[in-house]
């Protein structure tokens, strides 16, 4: 008995009369690439708000570890002037040390106050992916049954843009070029299989 890796791939097989069964999809099927195209976007910028974030953590704990070591060297000055009865030095030294846990107040009170507007953002960016995934759920839903079936197994397999443009006859997800066809919205790649149409709205040859 074939697994379901070998069943996906077996059924997403060109044939010749493939191209054709999806013509009448080709809006769906472009607004289901230009969702996709959204949501690549939005993982970015999810991503970019980790790894600023990550970034600041980082920034704040390498400049607590100095003022750690400042501090520990103003305080060892401070009991050797004391020692001396250098009230004045002391003093001043004293005083620098409070500048420094100062310093550092105020910068884990940025970071805190960056970290919430994160969260905040991390929350809304979540909240447009999850509008835009069930748009697209609904979408892919109503296609016609090869035409949803060719989707979820190029997904199932990890292919990156199951959808992809058309770009100078050539497919947009894997390169290759493809067979001469009347003009068509939709056609299928006989290389890698992805679903082509042409140019969704939002970026060329991305889905």
């Amino acid at each position: 008995m074939e697994d379901m890796t070998t069943v996906a791939h077996r059924k997403t097989t060109i044939r010749d009369s493939d191209d054709g069964a999806y013509q009448t999809s080709a809006e769906a099927l472009i607004e289901i690439a230009d969702l996709m195209t959204e949501l690549d976007a939005l993982q970015t910028r999810r991503r970019r708000l980790v790894n600023d974030l990550d970034e600041r953590r980082s920034a704040l704990n390498s400049s607590f570890a100095n003022l750690q070591r400042e501090k520990k060297k103003l305080t060892t000055r401070t009991s050797s002037k004391k020692q001396t009865d250098d009230v004045s030095n002391a003093t001043q030294i004293a005083a620098a040390v409070r500048q420094f846990e100062a310093t550092h107040a105020r910068r884990l009170s940025e970071f805190e106050s960056a970290r919430h507007i994160s969260e905040r953002e991390r929350i809304q960016l979540s909240e447009q992916s999850r509008s835009l995934a069930q748009r697209r759920d609904a979408l892919v839903a109503h296609l016609p049954q090869a035409a949803a079936y060719r989707y979820q197994a190029l997904v199932s397999r990890g292919v990156e843009r199951p959808i992809a443009a058309i770009d100078a006859e050539a497919c947009g997800g894997c390169g290759a070029t493809l067979r001469p066809l009347r003009s068509m919205d939709v056609r299928i790649c006989t290389s890698c299989g992805r679903i082509l149409i042409k140019a969704p709205r939002h970026v060329k040859g991305h889905a």
